[in-house]
């Protein structure tokens, strides 16, 4: 047992918890603002954990023998804080400030925690507590500006004409297929047959690739799309964007649509 203030103590052995969706807008008033309820909760919920551990060291030192939680290193009661605590930090990361004082307590707070620990407070390996953190983030700035809601990766895909190049190039790729098109031997009588359908996919597929550099994403969406999906290619496919000799082309495209990008 140890005393240590290490949120990976907190986390040690802890069984999963449900991840709790982000709430909408509503509370217009600082006392209304769920923001401060949660890191009030947060705040307890370690506090009694590091208490309850304290006591079990001294306990321990004492050479006094603990119950076990069944198919655990732990006490019952350890379980269980450690349980409260995660559900806690879930729900704060999940909590959306309504006021900019609501904001500026939250931010302070996993602030002074990331100082405390040396790390992010919320879970480095579990990253669904940062994802809910971020977008908490993201709809409170965005309720306090007056700003439309984000609508995510389908709202860039409904207006971005990069996301359709990309399947149309995954589409052609996957007909230029030697598996199902297997080469018949040079000098066999199905050759020139399988040689023409093999140059017009290649062509079919060269040109996509070539057009699709050329596209200007208009979203970052559509931006990290893109270049995820040219770093797929550089990786599993043949040819790439480099062997394809578009990597400058690709890069040009990318400095010019940066400066636009919604």
């Amino acid at each position: 047992m140890t005393s240590k203030t290490s949120r990976r103590a907190v986390l040690a052995g802890a069984a999963a918890l449900p991840v709790l969706a982000v709430p909408a807008l509503a509370a217009t008033s600082i006392k209304d603002d769920p923001a401060f309820a949660a890191i009030d909760h947060a705040r307890k919920c370690e506090e009694e954990f590091l208490a309850l551990a304290r006591r079990e060291d001294a306990a321990e030192g004492a050479g006094i023998k603990l119950d076990k939680a069944p198919d655990d290193h732990r006490t019952p009661e350890m379980v269980a804080a450690v349980k409260e605590a995660i559900a806690a930090r879930i729900a704060l990361a999940s909590t959306v400030p309504t006021t900019p004082t609501g904001l500026a307590a939250l931010t302070t707070f996993v602030r002074e925690k990331n100082a405390e620990l040396g790390e992010f407070y919320f879970a480095a390996d579990d990253t669904d507590e940062q994802f809910l953190f971020v977008a908490s983030l993201d709809a409170a700035v965005r309720g306090m500006a007056g700003l439309k809601p984000w609508g995510g990766i389908a709202d860039a895909q409904a207006v971005d004409p990069i996301f359709a190049a990309i399947e149309r190039q995954k589409q052609l790729w996957a007909e230029w297929d030697h598996a199902t098109h297997p080469e018949p031997p040079l000098r066999s009588a199905g050759y020139p047959a399988w040689e023409k359908w093999n140059d017009a996919a290649a062509d079919a597929y060269y040109g996509a690739l070539e057009a699709l550099v050329a596209i200007k994403p208009t979203t970052r969406a559509g931006a990290a799309a893109l270049i995820a999906h040219c770093i797929a290619e550089d990786s599993s496919r043949f040819p790439s964007v480099e062997e394809a000799g578009l990597a400058n082309a690709l890069l040009q495209t990318l400095a010019k649509a940066m400066p636009t990008l919604a």
